[in-house]
């Protein structure tokens, strides 16, 4: 019976410490001053409906800035297509679309693993983390904005405040607008990289959590042998 108590209690405790985490074990860290990922320009990206997602662990407690985790947006930020932030305060979920910035609120905690997911259009962008249905935000991308390269932590040169601190990993563009049950049933799995839909798709998983990183300088992209990204410290 007692030993029966401690696997009980065992169990118990293993449950309580259960956290949503990425599927793979690895991610890219951002150092919040000067590391991104940078893809060329696509046309393929430029999609007028679609859905990003990925996975971020903020490790700030306050930024001066509200931190980008992508962005498509040149220095000339009224040409922005869009930027997604996390508040500085860790309290909010934000697009940038080169005239407007509007948010929903969120609460995040810093050094906890979210799974975002971003169904985007030009009216409005719907928001899910870890799979559940977070709210919408009521203003979409900016289809006019076209020849801006992708950005993996990081807006723009001119904006250095807003420079992701903490991890990345699992960005997926998808040209289609996914639904809840899609996201919910691919969020914790890997991906082959030719599912329908999907443009790009950038493991980041040679990448050590944490680490510097100071060999590694390429992005893959899984869907093909094009687009992949440069990381730029």
């Amino acid at each position: 019976m007692q030993l029966f108590k401690k696997l009980l209690a065992f169990v118990f405790f293993s449950l309580i410490m259960v956290q949503i985490v990425p599927a793979q074990g690895n991610a890219l860290n951002f150092d919040g001053s000067s590391d991104y990922v940078q893809v060329p320009n696509n046309a393929a990206f430029e999609t007028a409906t679609g859905t990003i997602e990925t996975w971020i662990k903020p490790t700030w407690a306050s930024a001066s800035g509200n931190p980008c985790f992508i962005s498509m947006r040149p220095n000339t930020i009224s040409n922005s297509r869009y930027s997604f932030h996390i508040g500085s305060g860790l309290n909010t979920i934000g697009l940038y679309n080169g005239s407007v910035y509007n948010t929903i609120p969120y609460t995040f905690v810093s050094g906890t693993w979210y799974h975002i997911a971003l169904v985007y259009s030009s009216s409005n962008c719907i928001v899910y983390v870890n799979g559940a249905n977070a709210g919408i935000i009521p203003i979409g991308i900016n289809t006019a904005a076209v020849g801006n390269n992708l950005r993996i932590g990081f807006p723009d040169d001119g904006f250095a405040s807003e420079a992701w601190k903490g991890d990345i990993d699992d960005v997926r563009l998808w040209n289609t607008q996914r639904t809840q049950p899609q996201v919910q049933t691919n969020m914790n799995n890997e991906l082959v990289g030719n599912e329908s839909g999907l443009i790009a798709y950038y493991k980041l998983n040679q990448a050590i959590s944490g680490g510097t990183n100071t060999a590694w300088s390429i992005a893959f992209n899984a869907v093909s042998n094009t687009n992949n990204g440069t990381l730029n410290t």
